[in-house]
């Protein structure tokens, strides 16, 4: 598990840049331990990329389920509520 919650800078990852699987993986490598910043993302933006890889890029849904997973799983503080 990585946690970079001490880390003073937080950026919100938008489904924009967790859609394609070279800049996600990327952005991802750089919060990595030593992370040069902490990730956050919503359920939103998750449901976001989702659809995307499903419906545009063509994942099957286990494909899908098993990458966002992963992502919950190696950043479980990433992710935050947004009021409405």
């Amino acid at each position: 598990m990585i946690l970079t919650q001490d880390n003073e800078y937080a950026v919100v990852l938008d489904a924009c840049v967790l859609i394609p699987m070279p800049l996600c993986d990327t952005l991802l490598r750089l919060a990595e331990d030593p992370s040069m910043y902490r990730p956050l993302w919503s359920d939103q933006i998750l449901q976001e990329v989702g659809i995307a890889l499903e419906k545009k890029l063509g994942y099957s849904t286990a494909q899908t389920g098993y990458r966002l997973a992963r992502m919950k799983e190696a950043f479980p503080e990433a992710l935050v509520c947004i009021p409405d």
